[in-house]
C-alpha cells in the first residue's frame, strides 16, 4: 500500500505541508513587545553596552570634573541645573550678586564641557561681543570689516 505513491514530488509537498502547518499550530500566537517592535521597526531606545559604558565613562569624567571647581562654582552648578533654581534666588542664598552667579555658572559650565570635550550652548546673558575692528567698520556701513 505504501508503495502505491503515484507522484512521489507531490507526497513530498504534501508531507512537508503537513510539518509546517503541525509546527505552526505548535507555536505561541502571541508576540512579545520586543517581537512586535522589531518587525514593525522601531528602534529599541534601551542603551546598548557600547553606549551604556561611554555614559559611565562621561559620568565618571563629571564627578572629576565637578570635584575641580570651586565649593561656590559647584554649589552655584548644581543648584541651577540639578535644582532647578533661579538665579537670582541661588543669588540671595550664597549673598552675592546674581551677576556673580551667572559667571560663576558660565566658569564652572565651561570647566566641565573642557573636560568632556563638550562645547557649552548659551542660555542667558548677552551675545558675544564682536572684535572693536569689526564694530568700528559695521558703523560705516562696511560688510565684514573690510575696506572696499
Amino acid at each position: 500500500m505504501a508503495s502505491d505513491v503515484r507522484s512521489p514530488r507531490l507526497y513530498l509537498l504534501r508531507v512537508a505541508l503537513n510539518i509546517a502547518w503541525k509546527r505552526l499550530k505548535a507555536e505561541p500566537r502571541t508576540l512579545t513587545l520586543s517581537d512586535a517592535k522589531a518587525a514593525m521597526g522601531i528602534a529599541d531606545e534601551a542603551p546598548d553596552a557600547a553606549r551604556a559604558t561611554l555614559a559611565r565613562l562621561d559620568l565618571q569624567a563629571l564627578g572629576h570634573a565637578m570635584a575641580e571647581l570651586t565649593p561656590r562654582r559647584r554649589q552655584v552648578l548644581l543648584a541651577s541645573r540639578l535644582e532647578g533654581i533661579p538665579l537670582r534666588e541661588i543669588a540671595i542664598r550664597l549673598g552675592i550678586s546674581q551677576r556673580l552667579v551667572e559667571l560663576e555658572l558660565k566658569h564652572a559650565l565651561a570647566h566641565c564641557a573642557l573636560r568632556l570635550d563638550k562645547t557649552v550652548t548659551q542660555r542667558f546673558g548677552p551675545r558675544p561681543r564682536q572684535g572693536s575692528d569689526d564694530m568700528a567698520n559695521n558703523a560705516r556701513g562696511e560688510p565684514g570689516g573690510t575696506k572696499s
